[in-house]
């Protein structure tokens, strides 16, 4: 019965004629310069600003590129390795490094790399949360910038998450949290709730049959985790639920590769098989070859305040934009954030104290309707093919 309502729900989903636009983006000195895109953030402005291999790159409508500067590395990037970017709540631009942390005004910048200070330069990822930056470092656990003062959160100590190996950091804008997420050693939430200790444990290491590789906000409350096969919500008052199996996206085997929440409550899945966009139970749109997600691997995916969805994959970048669907305004960018900084760089970023605690260009055409629902019959047929094994596929 279930492959009858799955093939039934498919055709329902993609028969139907797309009138939303695919962007396309292709890797070159004028566009975005590289498709190895590692993280994504937007900024007041509405800007974009993109952490790849090959520099930080920003859209705001064209395209521009920082780079490394070899002659004065203080007018530039410290490595052409972008593995973090994430505005903080002044208007400033935070980037994390393989060898430290930049934080860039619009106009210059100002470069971290003491190793007394954060034990180690790699950085893993950036997040900020109301007044406080939260850096997660390679093998060192988590440094947090608040007021001038950053605070390392010694692992295995009374205040300190039980991991020194953090992947990813999330907020949980409900309460104000942070998440960090070990994918060796556990799942960690950290609160200045009165009464309870800064970091407690949410999924020890000995749960790792779960085997969390990520998490994201979800601007509702709570976070998404997620693995290669599952995504689950988090939220403090009811803990870990599951939400989807990657199997519900298609009704075949496919391997989730990145995930963003939009505003509205939707959730933005990257797979090895395209783009779904999973909402109230189900999913309510799907990207594929039809609509010039070639090869299908999408490896990062942004929802971004606007009503686009971002995506990376081998050979472009690009965004889906669909003219009917209007995100829900959320305040989730601080007031006093309205634009990236042009005053000159502050001392607290450079004489801080230190305290030990116990993240018009050219676009490619995706096609008419019509061709792009020939081709939606055809990828239907033969899934359909794949379920009853008597439906012959059409064109080849």
């Amino acid at each position: 019965m279930y492959r009858y309502v799955s093939a039934f729900t498919i055709i329902l989903l993609f028969a139907m004629p797309c009138m939303a636009e695919v962007t396309l983006f292709s890797p070159r000195s004028d566009q975005i310069p590289s498709d190895h895109v590692i993280d994504i953030a937007q900024d007041a402005r509405g800007a974009l600003w993109f952490a790849t291999d090959n520099g930080l790159a920003c859209f705001d409508g064209s395209w521009r590129t920082l780079h490394l500067n070899y002659a004065n590395s203080s007018a530039g990037l410290i490595s052409d390795i972008v593995q973090a970017v994430e505005p903080d709540p002044a208007g400033n631009l935070w980037i994390g490094y393989p060898n430290g942390i930049q934080v860039y005004n619009g106009v210059s910048f100002i470069t971290l790399q003491d190793q007394q200070l954060f034990k180690s330069l790699a950085v893993n990822d950036l997040q900020r949360s109301g007044a406080s930056m939260w850096v997660a470092m390679d093998h060192a656990g988590v440094h947090r910038y608040r007021d001038g003062v950053w605070t390392w959160f010694r692992p295995h100590s009374a205040d300190g998450p039980g991991c020194y190996q953090v992947e990813q950091i999330a907020e949980d804008r409900e309460h104000n949290d942070i998440i960090v997420v070990s994918v060796q050693e556990g799942i960690w939430r950290y609160s200045e709730e009165p009464g309870t200790p800064r970091f407690s444990e949410i999924l020890s290491g000995d749960a790792s049959l779960l085997l969390i590789q990520g998490a994201v906000n979800d601007p509702l409350g709570g976070v998404y985790l997620y693995n290669a096969t599952t995504v689950f919500h988090y939220r403090k008052a009811g803990g870990i639920t599951h939400l989807l199996n990657a199997r519900d996206l298609l009704g075949s085997t496919l391997e989730i590769q990145d995930i963003s929440a939009g505003s509205d409550g939707s959730l933005w899945i990257a797979t090895d098989a395209g783009i779904f966009r999973y909402k109230d139970g189900g999913v309510v749109l799907y990207l594929g070859r039809s609509q010039e997600i070639f090869g299908g691997i999408v490896r990062v995916i942004f929802a971004d305040n606007q009503g686009r969805c971002w995506f990376a994959m081998p050979g472009f970048a690009g965004y889906y934009y669909d003219a009917a669907y209007q995100p829900v305004s959320l305040d989730i960018l601080p007031p006093a954030m309205t634009s990236i900084s042009t005053q000159a760089p502050t001392p607290p970023y450079t004489e801080t104290t230190y305290r030990i605690s116990a993240k018009p260009t050219e676009a490619v055409d995706s096609g008419g309707p019509v061709q792009a629902f020939v081709e939606r019959l055809d990828w239907l047929l033969q899934e359909l093919n794949k379920f009853f094994g008597s439906i012959s596929p059409g064109r080849h």
